[in-house]
């Protein structure tokens, strides 16, 4: 929506109005309780276990317009901008401009001025207290001078990007720091096969950015990955799903490949489906072990929101083991594309595949400009 600030500077104000997410207790028992069952839940002939499925959009539950809640508005003059989200009440939000940060907010609201005319900014606006962060990323381009002239339309999550997105993809993949991870009497305690000496291959990488040239999986290691597609503009509109759940090895002390084993990837599901003409939400549920213990599994719950506006928004939980690492690919109104980094998290232990760490918060909704 256009309009003029109280000093008369134009403005675009939008709200964005979302399908509410909620945080869904996973249930799934551990993979190996009742026994791994070679070529049923685990696989020796070293590949990775990969599906793919493609779903008509309509042919999922559709949601209804009247079930969006406004949930953020932003104001885009010249040289300010404003914002306000839901969940402010009551909590101490930190604003970040360009990862600077700049203010405090306690009442839900920011406004930042002195800004220069067309001009691109980035903007966080994190709660964290503990492990739980919530985050809200906007992309934000100022308005021209002499923007009166140039007035743009709204940019709500219901409108259309100026060139807008042929389809979103949603990529959550788990990997292991460590080239090597050695096998504990604790892991022996808890059903794990090998010796004391014997150790587990790991992905031996850091956090990465997935390269626009390439297939996510291409070149960075991952343990399991999900990855979800949706394009609305097709003229059949459809989403695509991937699961990935990447071989497992043991390896000897002098560093020989003793055994290979690579878990289903059954423990990875798209659940709760639906879609409208602007929106596709879904959730990934995930229990994946390793096929050479009897116990313990990654374990996350990732609730997305992808709109045909190229707005993503994301929440769920965690067990803080392995890495975790989450990306969006977005098209952005000068037609350019990106993966932007939707969460990250670390290792905290190898014991938390047991189950008992404490869980972690996603939450974050990005906003191309």
């Amino acid at each position: 929506m256009a309009g003029l600030t109280s000093e008369g500077e134009p403005v675009v104000i939008t709200t964005l109005f979302t399908s509410p997410l909620e945080p869904t207790e996973q249930k799934a028992e551990e993979p190996g309780l009742n026994g791994w069952v070679e070529g049923e839940t685990y696989f020796t002939d070293g590949e990775p276990q990969r599906e793919s499925t493609k779903v008509l959009l309509a042919d999922l539950p559709q949601i209804a317009p009247e079930s969006f809640i406004p949930e953020q508005t932003t104001a885009i003059a010249s040289t300010s901008f404003s914002l306000a989200w839901a969940e402010g009440a009551g909590t101490a939000f930190d604003v970040y401009r360009d990862g600077e940060l700049i203010g405090t907010s306690s009442d839900g609201t920011y406004a930042d001025s002195g800004l220069e005319p067309e001009t691109e900014y980035t903007y966080q606006v994190k709660s964290a207290e503990g492990d739980a962060i919530i985050e809200h990323t906007y992309s934000v381009e100022t308005l021209p001078t002499d923007a009166s002239a140039t007035m743009r339309s709204s940019k709500d999550p219901l409108a259309v990007l100026a060139v807008p997105p042929s389809a979103g993809w949603f990529l959550y993949d788990t990997f292991i720091t460590d080239q090597y991870v050695p096998l504990t009497t604790l892991m022996q305690a808890s059903g794990c096969v090998g010796q004391i000496g014997q150790k587990y291959g790991g992905n031996n990488r850091v956090y990465t950015t997935p390269s626009l040239w390439d297939h996510p999986w291409q070149y960075r290691g991952v343990k399991t990955g999900a990855m979800a597609k949706v394009d609305f503009v097709n003229g059949s509109p459809y989403t695509m799903q991937d699961k990935l759940v990447a071989p497992t090895y043991l390896y000897n002390q002098n560093g020989s490949l003793a055994e290979t084993r690579t878990a289903s990837a059954n423990g990875i599901k798209f659940l709760d489906q639906a879609a409208s003409s602007t929106l596709y939400q879904f959730r990934v549920s995930h229990t994946v072990g390793n096929p050479f213990c009897t116990s313990g599994a990654i374990r996350y719950e990732a609730n997305v929101n992808i709109w045909k506006s190229g707005v993503m928004q994301l929440n769920g939980y965690r067990h803080p083991v392995p890495h975790h690492e989450s990306y969006g690919l977005f098209t952005f109104s000068n037609g350019s594309n990106a993966w932007i980094q939707m969460y990250r998290g670390a290792n905290q232990s190898f014991d938390c595949l047991s189950g008992l760490c404490a869980t972690q918060l996603l939450s974050k909704t990005y906003t191309p400009s």
